[in-house]
């Protein structure tokens, strides 16, 4: 049997688990949104349109079209077959790829973009981290800062920072439009329970958050320091001190991306105790997208 192309329902979450699992650490986004909605998408957070390419009826790669826009992918050898047929299967705008490094950028031609459409075009190193091997950072063990769940009355300002964080590294316009997009996803993380706060003398100092989240496994972003507070060691504490909490829950591991060009950020993660895994790829769209 050849190559066939299918919508995704309800009825179909065994058999696309047991193929995300076959690559965890590059489907955490997946994994997490198939958790919180299911293969159903009525526009809703975390919904997608999912679409599988199976070959001998097994699954051999996935794409989903997301409430925001943007389609996640786990396509293999399929990625042209697979972003186009999502792409056409729901009247929603594309407005990005995310997903191993190859498989986004052969998305982006087969959507017949260039880079100059693209607001953002990030190749990432992709990490993981066993919690058990977690190195704990001198602040967090001295108690000169705790890490604590975001308080809600810090989200006005962990607000204002979601919002610097988008314009220096995403390339987001500073609207108020984004700025209440930024404040909704903030009370939106905050109050799931996904959103950490470092505290220094009482105050917020750096923030990040568990942008996807299973019981045995969180994804880290959202990393944040203001300029003012920053080479302080601030942002890997805010980071392990969310994980020392997600592993007194049971959780095991840990994955994050960054930028190959930050090595900033990569040592401060591999100070933590995280290594390379592979890679990882952001490119967002300027404007909408049909196919």
């Amino acid at each position: 049997m050849g190559l066939e192309l299918r919508v995704l329902g309800p009825g179909d979450e065994a058999e696309v688990q047991q193929f995300l699992l076959q690559h965890p650490f590059t489907t955490m986004f997946l994994r997490s949104n198939l958790r919180a909605a299911g293969l159903v998408d009525r526009g809703q957070i975390y919904g997608a349109t999912w679409m599988a390419a199976t070959v001998a009826g097994d699954i051999v790669g996935v794409a989903a079209l997301c409430w925001n826009g943007v389609i996640l992918v786990q396509s293999g050898d399929y990625t042209a077959e697979l972003v186009r047929a999502v792409a056409r299967s729901h009247s929603r705008k594309v407005l990005g790829l995310i997903g191993p490094w190859s498989m986004v950028t052969e998305g982006l031609n087969t959507l017949g973009l260039n880079p100059s459409q693209l607001q953002i075009e990030s190749r990432e190193d992709l990490f993981v981290l066993d919690l058990a091997e977690l190195r704990v950072p001198v602040l967090l063990q001295s108690g000169e800062a705790s890490c604590l769940p975001a308080q809600a009355e810090h989200f006005g300002l962990l607000s204002e920072w979601s919002a610097d964080f988008g314009i220096e590294t995403m390339g987001e316009s500073d609207t108020p439009e984004y700025r209440r997009r930024c404040r909704e996803g903030v009370v939106r993380s905050g109050t799931e329970g996904h959103l950490w706060e470092l505290l220094v003398n009482e105050q917020p100092v750096s923030t990040s958050n568990f942008n996807a989240c299973l019981p045995d496994c969180v994804q880290i972003g959202g990393v944040w320091t203001p300029e003012a507070e920053r080479g302080k060691g601030y942002a890997r504490s805010v980071v392990a001190g969310s994980l020392l909490a997600a592993r007194s829950q049971g959780v095991r591991s840990s994955v994050l991306f960054t930028p190959e060009t930050n090595e900033a950020a990569r040592r401060a993660y591999e100070s933590l105790g995280y290594r390379k895994a592979g890679d990882y790829g952001i490119l967002l769209f300027r404007e909408g997208h049909s196919c």
